[in-house]
């Protein structure tokens, strides 16, 4: 299961550098930023980007599916309760 609290945070710092749009762009950046603070023993690197983008992708999926593509929004009014 990914860890929702470093893709949010990944997403939201892409937001606020990026703006909105621009989704595949704030893809590789949010896959590269977590790749730098992730290291999986014995697998390569870009392996571990494959894998961590593979993540990346199932969790906004996810959140999309469960919250809608406001997810950004609704999950600041949750943590701002």
């Amino acid at each position: 299961m990914p860890d929702f609290d470093k893709v949010t945070s990944a997403v939201k710092s892409a937001e606020a550098e990026m703006g909105a749009g621009n989704g595949a762009v704030k893809r590789d950046w949010v896959v590269s930023t977590l790749n730098k603070s992730i290291d999986i023993p014995g697998i390569p690197e870009w392996t571990e980007e494959l894998l961590i983008g593979l993540l990346v992708d199932y969790a906004i999926s996810l959140l999309n599916r469960w919250f809608g593509h406001e997810w950004l929004a609704k999950i600041g009014e949750i943590n701002a309760s």
